[in-house]
């Protein structure tokens, strides 16, 4: 679960929604989960000694400044022992948290304090179901729609903890309740049907997945679920191209490129299997780096390794703010200004890139700048630059070997014999497998 989902959610119920809407997630092997999408309804359980406190910790939640916020709601606590709001949104921070005996006790006082208030319960009734606490969170839900029959959200997620219990044709008939009530619902199309699929009606399945991207054609769950039934169905092209769509709009979710090698192997796309491998293989070390990250975030180091890592898989504009982090935590990285360089290099911009290694030269790394340098110059087609700045780094590689055929090509159209052949003997003796490209 996404941090300050609950904090979200529970904003909406009392009035203080930030209006932003939040993306819904599926688990591939699982019903999909959506927030709590509760009614907007007014800032209730707030009198005029508490709203200052209450509208204080909603703006310090907006900023993720919890621990702050947690504060105003202890202290609106303090003022009024009746507060069912600041309950409700302290039950969302231990949500957040994973403090579920302190979430539920305060989900519960403010449901004592506020008993007929059905987005409580239903927002009850999601941690539940969160927790895989399903006969629960079908009581809390059926509560809400005994106390709010048109509160289709808590009709949607008692559809979810059905499914989550495999009970497929009940839950099919709740979604099919809650689009009675809302049918723009396109969560209630794409959980009807995973039930469908679930249940093995898969023509059900992809007429409701269908009518869900009709509704939202960026609707990430649908594509991945459509994806699914087509590789049940062992349409395995249709499937992939499902899962590109989805890659399309989330490139960072390896959970997409897993499903489009599953069906690149069963189509013998060898080469597109491999090509997904590696991306699940960079998404799986830039998660590792993350967490590193999060644990020491004023370490200059873990930032550049973390740019270098985005600058392999071509993300730079996130690897630029990275090396501009680790540039504001230590000013004289010779490792960020480095990493910069060989970004710009890939981009194709000579100038910064160069730009880049005088800094990093004035601090001390001659031998990596002139490496550096080489590839600038090669690129850039200034063959004597290049070869001068490798031997200055005693390079001697494939890149290095380049140089030289390119100058003996350079200096053969120019009638020097001689120094053409001297540039190609040593080509070759870098890297042999040239010695048929003299022409």
């Amino acid at each position: 679960m996404r941090k300050a989902l609950w904090l979200l959610a529970v904003l909406s119920v009392v009035g203080c929604s930030s209006g932003k809407k939040t993306e819904q997630t599926a688990s591939p092997a699982a019903a999909p989960a959506a927030p709590p999408s509760v009614a907007q309804t007014s800032m209730v359980g707030v009198t005029p000694e508490t709203k200052p406190l209450i509208e204080q910790a909603t703006q310090l939640i907006m900023k993720r400044d919890f621990g702050k916020a947690f504060e105003q709601l202890n202290a609106a606590i303090k003022v009024d022992a009746k507060c069912s709001a600041a309950f409700f949104m302290r039950a969302g921070i231990f949500a957040d948290a994973g403090q579920n005996s302190r979430s539920i006790a305060d989900f519960n006082a403010a449901i004592e304090l506020e008993p007929k208030n059905a987005d409580f319960l239903n927002a009850r009734g999601f941690f539940y179901l969160t927790r895989q606490q399903y006969p629960a969170a079908v009581k809390d839900f059926s509560a809400a729609m005994k106390l709010s029959p048109m509160h289709a959200q808590a009709c949607n997620n008692r559809g979810l903890a059905q499914v989550a219990q495999g009970q497929f044709k009940e839950a099919i008939a709740d979604f099919s309740e809650a689009l009675k009530l809302g049918p723009q619902n396109f969560d209630a199309y794409n959980n009807r049907g995973f039930a469908y699929f679930q249940a093995g009606d898969f023509e059900k399945a992809l007429t409701d997945f269908n009518s869900a991207l009709r509704l939202n054609p960026e609707y990430l769950n649908a594509y991945n679920n459509r994806g699914l039934l087509h590789f049940k169905a062992e349409k395995y092209a249709e499937a992939a191209a499902e899962f590109t769509e989805a890659i399309q709009r989330d490139k960072m979710n390896a959970k997409y490129y897993r499903h489009r090698r599953d069906c690149y192997l069963k189509t013998g796309q060898e080469e597109e299997a491999r090509a997904d491998l590696a991306k699940i293989n960079w998404l799986q070390e830039l998660a590792r780096i993350n967490q590193i990250a999060t644990q020491t975030p004023k370490e200059a180091a873990i930032w550049v390794q973390r740019a270098n890592h985005l600058v392999a898989g071509e993300e730079f504009e996130t690897a630029a703010k990275d090396f501009k982090t680790a540039l504001k935590l230590d000013p004289k990285s010779v490792a960020a200004h480095l990493g910069l360089a060989q970004m710009h290099l890939k981009q194709g911009q000579a100038d910064q890139a160069l730009a880049e290694c005088e800094i990093a030269g004035k601090l001390g790394a001659v031998t990596e700048v002139a490496s550096i340098q080489g590839d600038i110059y090669l690129k850039l087609n200034k063959l004597d630059e290049a070869i001068a700045a490798y031997e200055n780094a005693q390079r001697f590689d494939a890149s290095v070997a380049e140089a030289y055929l390119q100058r003996s090509k350079l200096r053969q159209s120019k009638g020097q014999a001689e120094a053409a052949e001297q540039d190609f003997r040593q080509a070759v003796n870098l890297d042999p497998t040239l010695e048929g490209a003299r022409n």
